[in-house]
């Protein structure tokens, strides 16, 4: 129902729960369980300020570093160039660079 990533230099690449059980905890959860369990240094991600998971890393600790114009853009471009219904189209392309410092 839901899957994280993080990787050995401790930056959460991937965080996704399954639209079914949105709202069930499961990534608050996930989150809990890769900041106990990742070495003591710093967490960082990327995220799109229109996505609502940024009150999830907010919740957790997580502050803006950078502001970066157009991360996305190759993403949500080849998705509107296949069609695809992705979950990437209509966030922005923008996106922030948090850090959990520890």
């Amino acid at each position: 129902v839901g899957v994280a990533l993080l990787t050995p230099e401790a930056y959460l690449s991937f965080l996704w729960v399954h639209p079914e059980w949105s709202g069930a905890g499961i990534a608050t959860r996930l989150l809990s369980l890769l900041v106990q369990g990742a070495p003591p240094r710093d967490i960082t991600l990327h995220v799109a300020p229109t996505n609502p998971a940024m009150l999830l890393y907010n919740r957790f600790g997580f502050k803006p570093e950078q502001f970066i114009v157009n991360h996305y853009e190759r993403w949500t471009r080849a998705a509107e160039e296949a069609g695809t219904d992705s979950a990437l189209l209509g966030y922005s392309p923008h996106a922030f660079l948090l850090r959990l410092r520890r």
